[in-house]
């Protein structure tokens, strides 16, 4: 399996962050390679989402059941997609009072080797993408909350 890992840190508390990567219906919104999300079950602390994608290209889709230990971080395991294995996490650190520390992990294997030779051109570049989205959108909140 292949690892992609990125981090960033926030000044604010881990809860505002954890809300926005938890918020998957709003993903289409600031994630231009998302076409759509769909909440298909939510129960306690499990929510089974389904992602339409479109990256570089090749259209997919994902579901995916998230464990949501709230503020503190988020597990997924595959339910359905173009992956042989995947799981991937959010973490919520508070380094301070003030700052968080955002850690994403991914870990992967495509069922297509045609496709998985094109995601891994760009992989680094979508992960890079993935936390400049989500860091964009928090500060969007911050500074416009409604």
């Amino acid at each position: 399996m292949k690892t992609i890992k990125r981090s960033f840190k926030i000044q604010d508390a881990h809860h505002s962050i954890y809300s926005i990567v938890a918020d998957i219906e709003q993903y289409p919104i600031f994630l231009p390679w998302c076409e759509s999300s769909e909440i298909i079950q939510s129960h306690d602390d499990t929510v089974i989402a389904k992602l339409c994608l479109n990256i570089f290209g090749f259209r997919t889709s994902i579901t995916t059941e998230n464990q949501m230990q709230k503020s503190e971080n988020i597990k997924m395991t595959l339910k359905s997609g173009p992956f042989r294995k995947f799981n991937a996490s959010w973490f919520f650190e508070p380094q301070s009072v003030s700052t968080t520390q955002v850690t994403y992990v991914m870990n992967y294997q495509l069922i297509n080797p045609i496709v998985e030779r094109i995601i891994e051109k760009n992989i680094d570049s979508f992960a890079d993408q993935l936390m400049e989205f989500f860091t964009n959108k928090y500060y969007q909140e911050i500074t416009n909350p409604d």
